[in-house]
């Protein structure tokens, strides 16, 4: 009788442990060089729970676009390939092919022109700053591609 009841004892541990380890368990996600969180093996700045990502694995092979919106307004227009896109309410990403590094300098220089010359930060082939009304935007230029974000939550997407 004792031995049953030590067995039974012993099989509510266990069980009482595994439940614990289930309830606890979370979810992986990437986090990216700014400690963004996304779901998505690149990297690009997403917020978990609010995102919507456009144009990703797009089955009919249609031209990617930027949607319409008031983040996108404030993006320079791109004269390379758009790869992906990705927005939610915080802001939009756009990812382009990669440029050279006069492109990018002649990018920030008109990223500038169009208001955002507050705050700036830039340091080799990254570029940060804020427009007059708090918008923020941030270019990151990698051999492979471009991220542009412009965002106004610098909490959930900067």
């Amino acid at each position: 009788m004792k031995k049953i009841k030590v067995l039974i004892a012993f099989l509510l541990v266990c069980l009482i442990t595994a439940m614990l380890f289930t309830a606890c368990k979370k979810e992986v996600t990437n986090e990216n060089e700014t400690g963004i969180r996304s779901r998505n093996p690149t990297g690009s700045p997403l917020e978990d729970e609010e995102l919507i990502e456009l144009n990703r694995d797009n089955e009919d092979k249609n031209e990617i676009k930027l949607p319409d919106n008031d983040f996108t307004l404030l993006m320079p227009k791109m004269e390379v390939k758009l790869k992906t896109v990705a927005d939610n309410k915080f802001g939009t990403t756009a990812i382009y092919e990669a440029i050279s590094k006069s492109d990018f300098e002649a990018l920030v220089m008109k990223v500038k022109e169009i208001g955002f010359n507050m705050d700036v930060k830039a340091s080799g082939l990254e570029f940060s700053a804020a427009n007059a009304d708090g918008m923020l935007i941030k270019i990151l230029s990698a051999k492979q591609e471009i991220k542009i974000s412009v965002y106004n939550d610098n909490k959930h997407f900067g």
